[in-house]
């Protein structure tokens, strides 16, 4: 049995895998006839362990799942699956589940092969294509998603939100997390108000905090000063700031371990969970940075973070000094 899962909305298409596979395993709790691959980071050479996985035999007779992430990545390995599919008709065996999951929506993307992609969509493949949603199915989504956090929602509080998030599930979601978070540590019933959205969602406006990193990165202390200032004047909530900086050097972390491994930057986006623009504006700063350096930074951002909410600092204060000592 095939499920193809695909599409251009990562993090849908993240939860309806992780559903599948939460799934198998309530079923299956042994954990001996669960794989998983990441085909990106298969070599030709290694393949043999995806041959393995599917021709073994399953131990206590239970159904083998075999999740297999990124298969057009590299086109070498893709016409290996394809191969495989055709060798042990992997579409038609029942007790082994091949769940496929490309966060593509195909094109040039899919590395020209046409051959997989024929198998994987063939006529009784269980094939869902998971793109980002737009108008009712994405309130209803968001609302959805905010239930699930026990909270509740005024409809223009959502028109709000998606006015200055857009559609992208990854950036929803992470704000999804920080306003179920405020509702549920307010001490007033959870409803998510306009003004909610209004304190803690910036929207367009984030990129001045690329452009205080970047000045922090350069060590343009009268810039990053500067911004800071505005951002706070403005009216800017602190604890937004310091948790807008902590994300994108933790993405800068991230982009940078990988980048050192030689990782294609459409593979950095898909490995890092992070949308292919904060990708590519992250690469502009690499080369700002040694590793430690941002290891540094990284641990003093989180330092800053945890005396905050013990009370022992003035988080505006404490952002200044980062500046200045940065």
């Amino acid at each position: 049995m095939i499920i193809f899962l695909y599409g251009s909305d990562g993090y849908r298409l993240k939860q309806k895998s992780e559903e599948i596979i939460a799934s198998y395993r309530k079923k299956h709790q042994s954990g001996l006839n669960f794989f998983k691959f990441d085909c990106a980071d298969i070599s030709a050479g290694e393949f043999i362990k995806i041959d393995e996985a599917v021709k073994n035999s399953s131990f206590f007779n239970e159904v083998k799942l075999i999740v297999l992430n990124n298969p057009f990545s590299q086109k070498i390995i893709a016409d290996k699956l394809g191969e495989l599919i055709k060798q042990y008709g992997l579409d038609k065996m029942k007790d082994v589940v091949v769940l496929a999951v490309e966060n593509s929506d195909g094109g040039a993307s899919w590395n020209g092969s046409r051959g997989l992609a024929e198998l994987l969509k063939k006529p009784g493949n269980l094939v869902e294509n998971i793109n980002c949603l737009k108008g009712v199915k994405l309130t209803n989504w968001i609302k959805n998603e905010f239930a699930a956090r026990g909270c509740a929602t005024e409809p223009a509080a959502l028109e709000q939100l998606i006015e200055r998030a857009g559609n992208d599930s990854f950036s929803l979601a992470v704000n999804i997390d920080k306003l179920s978070n405020y509702l549920s540590g307010n001490g007033v019933k959870k409803i998510l108000k306009p003004e909610d959205v209004e304190l803690l969602i910036a929207g367009k406006i984030d990129l001045n905090i690329f452009d205080l990193v970047d000045a922090i990165a350069s060590k343009n202390k009268v810039r990053a000063l500067d911004i800071l200032y505005k951002e706070l004047k403005t009216g800017r909530d602190a604890n937004y700031i310091l948790t807008m900086i902590i994300f994108q050097f933790r993405n800068l972390l991230t982009v940078k371990d990988l980048a050192s491994r030689t990782v294609a930057p459409d593979l950095i986006s898909k490995k890092a969970g992070l949308h292919p623009f904060v990708v590519k504006k992250t690469m502009r700063e690499l080369g700002k940075y040694q590793i430690d350096e941002l290891k540094h930074i990284y641990g003093r951002l989180l330092d800053i973070d945890v005396f905050y909410k013990e009370g022992r600092v003035a988080l505006e204060d404490s952002l200044f000094n980062l500046v200045f000592s940065t």
